[in-house]
């Protein structure tokens, strides 16, 4: 991320991980969120300007959405976006809620670069509600890539990382 970059991050637990590194790193930022614990989680830091979405809160995911939501998303510009999932498959990317799918959806369409952070348990695995297909993801960061994985990129051009600390 570069200095005063515009970026989103999305709710969940991997995703909050890129808060609490956000937070060491001192970097200065603006982030939109739909997820209470990253606004939490990077509420008391200087370099860090935020704002959260309002909308209904789905305590199970722990994410804002809803059409509040994403009337709010259209005053912004992103420039990356960290979206989480539940799933990635040859269709793309799902998660279990419709209402979240939608604003994860209208976050993509709004930013410049999508990244999706991942635990390799989340591989090959579809929820409920379609988010995107795979053409319209930049980026793959998981702790453990399979086969099944490496192809799916490699096919769709996604850049694909692999971080060496675990996930929950």
């Amino acid at each position: 991320m570069n200095p005063g970059e515009a970026i989103f991050l999305d709710c969940g637990t991997t995703v909050n991980e890129i808060a609490k590194h956000l937070v060491s790193s001192n970097k200065r930022v603006m982030v939109l969120t739909s997820g209470p614990v990253v606004a939490e989680t990077i509420a008391d830091v200087s370099s860090i300007s935020h704002v959260m979405l309002g909308g209904q809160l789905r305590r199970l995911s722990g994410c804002v959405s809803g059409p509040l939501a994403t009337e709010q998303l259209r005053n912004f510009t992103i420039s990356t976006a960290f979206i989480g999932v539940s799933g990635i498959t040859d269709a793309g990317i799902t998660v279990a809620d419709l209402s979240e799918a939608r604003l994860k959806a209208a976050v993509i369409e709004r930013a410049g670069r999508v990244v999706v952070p991942l635990d390799h348990s989340k591989v090959g695995l579809a929820d409920f509600a379609h988010v995107c297909p795979l053409s319209q993801i930049d980026i793959v960061v998981t702790d453990a890539p399979n086969d099944y994985l490496v192809r799916i990129c490699q096919a769709n051009e996604i850049q694909l990382i692999v971080t060496n600390k675990p996930r929950d």
